[in-house]
């Protein structure tokens, strides 16, 4: 017999990161959330929305230097950060070892 774990997952369509430029302005919609990641690990997830009011919302995950730059200018309560102006900032890096596409939420 199998045995079976919940799992606190978020459910809905992913901000696509290749589809990002630099400069562009976003705000979070929703508090923060911290889930399970596909690793194994923990991450931070909130709704964002990217570009002007009509943008579709999308669940983002709040790296560790996005999360200390909320912090510091906004606070540690995640409702806080929501519907603040930011600016994402793209980098082609490494994670966990392959190559992808690091999204920093710069607050203005």
């Amino acid at each position: 017999m199998a045995e079976f774990s919940k799992s606190n997952g978020v459910g809905g369509k992913w901000l696509d990161k290749k589809s990002l430029k630099g400069g562009e302005k976003a705000r979070l919609t929703s508090e923060a959330i911290e889930t399970d990641n596909q690793q194994g690990g923990k991450q931070i997830v909130a709704k964002i929305k990217v570009g002007g009011t009509s943008a579709e919302e999308v669940n983002v995950s709040i790296n560790n230097p996005s999360k200390n730059a909320l912090i510091d200018a906004f606070g540690t309560d995640s409702k806080d950060w929501m519907n603040k102006n930011l600016t994402i900032h793209i980098e082609k890096t490494l994670i966990a070892g392959k190559r992808g596409i690091g999204l920093y939420l710069l607050p203005d």
